[in-house]
């Protein structure tokens, strides 16, 4: 029984890790700046710049929006 909650937790550690990873907007803005590098250097299409730039702006939009939501629902859980 010992091994089996020990990988429950080990399980549970790394899915909130690739939770964190994925969900952090610092890191998709360091990757928007990374991609409009690599545009600007020719290391990249425009159509391909065009379309990372898309999809990150939107990510980071989401997670901002979803942060917004989660602190006035604490705000509103505190009154």
């Amino acid at each position: 029984m010992f091994f089996l909650n020990t990988f429950i937790d080990l399980m549970e550690l790394i899915s909130d890790y690739v939770d964190k990873e994925i969900n952090d907007a610092n890191k998709l803005q360091q990757q928007l700046f990374e991609t409009r590098l690599k545009y600007e250097m020719d290391e990249i299409t425009e159509e391909e710049y065009k379309e990372t730039e898309v999809y990150l702006i939107k990510r980071i939009s989401e997670i901002r929006e979803k942060e917004m939501n989660e602190e006035e629902d604490d705000e509103e859980g505190e009154e």
